[in-house]
């Protein structure tokens, strides 16, 4: 038994596979490394936060475990087969049965999480029991939940994932309530969002990483 009250849980795909919808913007190698910044800063904004007793990287991507290693994170490696949804949900079966009382879901891709934001979202666990389900910037996905008892904590992950989350959320019976955020609902998957993303001025690990390939606010530069 860990015992421990919060647990944060990052799903993190295989790093050379992801945004495969910016393959017309960037090479395959520059994707991966997008990827690894905007982990990185997930990761960094959890680390930082006192209130956050673990972080758990699901994942089975060798750089992705290494990074977890130096921001303090477990590993749970998932199955080749498993989506996103299922492998949060054994996450967190396995943290339910090892004590932890509350779980906070992050997608690795929303590199403008901060950890002032993480502890506004866990004083309210604080003061009741319940989800917390904080949207896509377009309403439609799921970029975070908060869910205590972390049992509960079996919801879906996709792009058109959020009305089933709060029709599931309802269903058990706890408090549910929404959070919208400018910066947690701004995930990467596009140009349209590095656009959205760099006129949000930020000291990011990704925001770095995008300027040094000639991305600037309000247009871009980089040839293929």
């Amino acid at each position: 038994m860990i015992d421990s009250s919060v647990c944060a849980v990052v799903p993190a795909k295989e790093l050379k596979v992801a945004k495969r919808r910016l393959a017309t913007a960037l090479t395959h190698q520059e994707r991966q490394a997008l990827s690894e910044a905007m982990l990185k800063d997930v990761l960094n904004s959890l680390s930082c936060c006192s209130y956050v007793d673990q972080i758990m990287l699901v994942t089975r991507d060798k750089r992705a475990i290494c990074l977890a290693e130096k921001y303090g994170a477990r590993v749970l490696v998932d199955s080749p087969e498993d989506d996103v949804t299922i492998a949060i949900s054994k996450a967190a079966a396995k943290l339910a049965d090892e004590g932890c009382r509350t779980m906070l879901t992050v997608m690795s891709d929303i590199p403008l999480l901060t950890t002032r934001e993480v502890e506004l979202l866990l004083k309210f666990d604080r003061v009741s029991s319940g989800s917390i389900l904080i949207p896509s910037g377009d309403g439609r996905g799921t970029n975070a939940v908060l869910c205590s008892p972390a049992h509960y904590a079996h919801f879906r992950f996709d792009g058109r994932s959020y009305r089933m989350n709060e029709n599931l959320a309802a269903s058990y019976g706890t408090p549910v309530r929404q959070h919208h955020s400018h910066d947690i609902g701004l995930d990467i998957d596009t140009i349209e969002d590095i656009e959205r993303f760099l006129q949000r001025k930020s000291s990011t690990v990704t925001a770095s990483f995008l300027n040094s390939l000639g991305y600037q606010k309000g247009g871009r530069t980089i040839a293929n």
